[in-house]
């Protein structure tokens, strides 16, 4: 078993693999540590050919999960980020809720009408019963943020609420 994971390091170095075998060598160790798991724990011999198999396989799917899925179409309802009128800043407010935990984490940024970031600051919160009420910490949040900062003239957006206030 040893000797047969030898003679695929020492191939593997040698540089006289072509790309298909090189692609399927970490497989093919995975399926042998497998099956010599598979006969030490449970006294089953794995033949050598299904062995190459599931390791040609493996390597396969694994190659074809590698390859970035492009979009075809764009997105309908992509937002884009709109410019405060001159003299604002705008505070964009945004949330993620996990229900099981009954946890959130909120985040503001505060940008210039140039759009560049002036702010930013984020944080969690506990105990939270629904994605609506992290929505409306993350907004009570950011106007007590920009009241302690003494930011004035801010266009509030929150992307989950779709909504804007100007202060």
């Amino acid at each position: 078993m040893f000797l047969n994971i030898f003679h695929l390091l020492s191939v593997s170095k040698n540089g006289r693999t072509d790309e298909s075998s090189s692609n399927v060598f970490p497989w093919l160790l995975w399926q042998i540590w497998k099956a010599r798991n598979s006969f030490i724990f449970n006294k089953h011999m794995v033949q050598p050919h299904r062995i190459v198999s599931h390791a040609y396989e493996d390597a396969k799917l694994w190659k074809q999960a590698q390859v970035p899925h492009l979009e075809t179409e764009s997105p309908k309802n992509t937002k884009k980020w709109r410019k405060p009128p001159q003299g604002y800043v705008k505070c964009n407010i945004g949330s993620s809720w996990i229900s099981a935990d009954k946890a959130c984490g909120v985040s503001w940024i505060l940008r210039d009408s140039t759009g560049n970031p002036i702010l930013h600051s984020r944080r969690a919160y506990s105990y939270i019963r629904s994605k609506e009420e992290a929505n409306l910490y993350a907004m009570l949040w950011a106007v007590e943020s920009m009241s302690n900062l003494h930011k004035h003239n801010i266009l509030f957006e929150a992307s989950e609420m779709r909504k804007e206030i100007l202060c």
